[in-house]
């Protein structure tokens, strides 16, 4: 069976693996073993204390294996500004020759500082199935319903933006080397480091006219990574939407939404398990469980319209559910 639980310290060497395997554009996936160290340490205090900006990392397993991940991060720009831009309109007129023209610009903004991030969504290419993709999207949406006072009222989520297969982004080579004067590579090292004194440093004052950049630049302003365009219509389906943001790297699309209106957040109920049965029938739904750390999987439910609930033995083997416990469930689909 499939399952998203909350990291654990043996963890590390296969995060490492899903890591080496993000390629470039991924800021928050870096293949590096003492960074990983140290954001599973944090993770873990985070799962089990009370932290103000709280940073919570899960992963997905199947037959003893992980193959995939995803995490949130509360306030990522709490410490460093969390800069990207903001696509703006700029009216100009002159009467005299009857002029009216409206342009398109980007101006840098830190506007998602005090917002929570959904971020480090990363499954192995052969098991990017459709339930497997819900699972990991939406299990920590569950982990939010479940402990929603550890979460701001706003969220979002960058979408990773196009580059070629060398790594080449367009809206980069447009934009970004004008100002950062280094491929788009090496930013988006420094950035997965934690390394951003040079975007403070460096950025843009003054808003960017998008008519002036490449042609191939405009094209992949709010597009996303053929990759991760899956990713991005789970969140869709959630209710998130772009609200003109896009990433100043490679000029990649960032969704986001108010807390209350997730539907995973709105849709998930707590229930006691009252009996332990065989396998049951009915619609897909998350079951996670909050007694041993955060384990959730997929089960069939065919009654759910009251805080009891009969889970099948198989489910409550592998989330270590005992007749009497509480748990969070909510639709998948």
């Amino acid at each position: 069976m499939i399952l998203v639980r909350s990291v654990t310290k043996n963890d590390i060497n296969g995060l490492m693996k899903l890591a080496t395997s993000v390629g470039i554009g991924f800021t928050t996936l870096v293949a590096d073993n003492q960074i990983f160290k140290k954001k599973i340490a944090r993770a873990i205090d985070c799962f089990y204390n009370a932290i103000e900006n709280g940073y919570y990392l899960f992963v997905f397993e199947t037959n003893g294996e992980i193959v995939g991940c995803a995490a949130i991060d509360v306030k990522p720009g709490l410490y460093s500004p969390f800069y990207t831009y903001k696509i703006l309109d700029i009216h100009n007129t002159y009467e005299s020759f009857n002029i009216d023209c409206t342009h398109k610009a980007l101006q840098m903004v830190n506007d998602f500082d005090e917002a929570t991030e959904l971020c480090s969504l990363f499954l192995l290419p052969e098991y990017r199935d459709k339930m497997n993709g819900y699972l990991l999207s939406y299990s920590r949406l569950l982990y939010v319903a479940a402990f929603p006072e550890k979460f701001t009222d706003i969220f979002f989520a960058e979408i990773r933006g196009c580059s070629d297969q060398d790594g080449v982004s367009p809206f980069w080579e447009s934009v970004g080397r004008k100002f950062y004067t280094m491929d788009f590579a090496k930013a988006d090292e420094l950035s997965g480091i934690g390394d951003k004194d040079f975007i403070q440093a460096l950025k843009p004052e003054f808003p960017i006219y998008i008519d002036m950049l490449s042609k191939e630049a405009q094209e992949v302003i709010g597009v996303a990574h053929y990759l991760s365009k899956p990713a991005m219509k789970l969140l869709e389906k959630q209710g998130f939407y772009n609200h003109q943001y896009v990433d100043i790297f490679d000029g990649g699309p960032t969704l986001s939404i108010e807390k209350d209106n997730i539907k995973t957040v709105r849709q998930a109920k707590y229930c006691h398990v009252v009996s332990i049965a065989e396998e049951e029938k009915g619609m897909d739904y998350m079951i996670a469980s909050l007694t041993h750390g955060f384990r959730v999987t997929l089960t069939k439910l065919s009654s759910v319209n009251d805080s009891a609930l009969s889970i099948p033995k198989s489910v409550a083997e592998l989330l270590h559910i005992q007749v009497g416990d509480q748990v969070v469930i909510a639709p998948l689909f």
